[in-house]
């Protein structure tokens, strides 16, 4: 193969002076970030109503349950018990190994008992 100068050190004179432009390098960040980002799912009624029943559920009876969230373009499993279900801010309270926290129902993806 012959070298070029697109060669690597074959091309030593203007070597040094590649760069980029700081709106460059800031697009290129975001581009790369949100490669891996992905859309949150669209939940029909069925499938909402399944959510909030096994949630009803698992208050009831103390179920330990595994949450599957949506947070940010990723999808997070939080696995605990629900202590707290609060219909006006459509949110519920889990008890995990972090402590209580809260989890937003229109945030909520999937859920498993037991």
């Amino acid at each position: 193969m012959s070298d070029n100068k697109l060669t690597a050190g074959k091309n030593i004179l203007w070597e040094g002076s590649r760069m980029m432009l700081p709106e460059h390098k800031e697009q290129l960040i975001q581009h790369r970030a949100g490669l891996h980002r992905t859309e949150k799912p669209l939940l029909d009624e069925q499938r909402l109503e399944d959510l909030a029943q096994a949630v009803s559920i698992a208050l009831h009876e103390e179920i330990p349950v595994r949450l599957t969230v949506f947070d940010g373009g990723e999808r997070i499993t939080v696995e605990g018990f629900v202590v707290y279900a609060d219909p006006q801010l459509m949110r519920i309270k889990i008890r995990c190994s972090e402590g209580l926290t809260w989890i937003p129902f229109t945030d909520l993806i999937g859920l498993e008992l037991g």
